[in-house]
């Protein structure tokens, strides 16, 4: 079913939960701040600065309404829930790299999506680990960055929704830079937080009927496990 309803009012600080949107429509897009008619044409030669959306398209979009990216202290003020900022790589890594935490606390305001520069599918991993929910992938690029998405999102009975770990829901106090993964000790703020790198030890426990190279008795058979970790 299309949802149809008005707007959030400025006031509204929660988005609907999953279970809310189950079966449920969500037409993205951006306002026009130019309101027109059915009735409206354009002429040849006619030029606006902002996208033309009639208005009936245009009531449409209730939630994930595109606007510009812009730092916290803007969005806090400015920007509802139900509005989703857009930012590319190139603006991820600034960002990230000169206010790591106040892309954090955004992600707490509202829904963020990053994009790529060009055609090619960007690494989902750093944006992940910062909070943003939504990395646009490129479907005619099946590469490794897709396995990922795919990977990911197998998690939660793959329903595209996975709860965020304590150091994003709880940003205020944890306080830890996602770039600063390799810390010397642990960092804990509560009982419930407790921030530090993880040890991952893989054992493999046998090989059986390998073959040899060229199947000659001198041949000696080098067996090796390639193992990548993405976090």
């Amino acid at each position: 079913r299309l949802i149809t309803e008005p707007p959030l009012s400025k006031s509204s600080w929660m988005l609907p939960s999953p279970e809310n949107l189950k079966h449920k429509v969500l037409i993205r897009s951006i306002k026009s701040s130019v309101p027109i008619k059915d009735s409206k044409l354009l002429k040849k030669n006619e030029k606006f600065d902002n996208p033309i959306v009639n208005n009936g398209i245009s009531d449409l979009f209730i939630y994930l309404e595109n606007v510009p990216f812009r730092d916290y202290n803007y969005t806090k003020d400015h920007y509802m829930c139900s509005q989703l900022p857009s930012l590319s790589e190139k603006e991820f890594k600034q960002t990230s790299d000169s206010d790591p935490f106040g892309l954090i606390k955004q992600t707490r305001k509202c829904l963020l999506r990053i994009h790529s520069d060009n055609s090619n599918n960007p690494n989902p991993i750093d944006p992940w680990n910062f909070g943003i929910q939504i990395v646009a992938v490129n479907y005619q690029n099946n590469d490794s960055f897709m396995e990922l998405c795919h990977g990911k999102f197998l998690d939660n009975g793959k329903c595209g929704y996975i709860l965020k770990p304590n150091y994003l829901m709880h940003s205020d106090k944890a306080k830890f830079n996602p770039l600063d993964y390799l810390i010397k000790s642990p960092n804990k703020i509560s009982k419930n937080i407790l921030e530090y790198p993880q040890r991952l030890i893989i054992t493999i426990i046998s090989g059986q009927f390998l073959y040899r190279l060229n199947r000659n008795k001198n041949d000696i058979s080098n067996p090796y496990v390639v193992v990548s970790t993405h976090g």
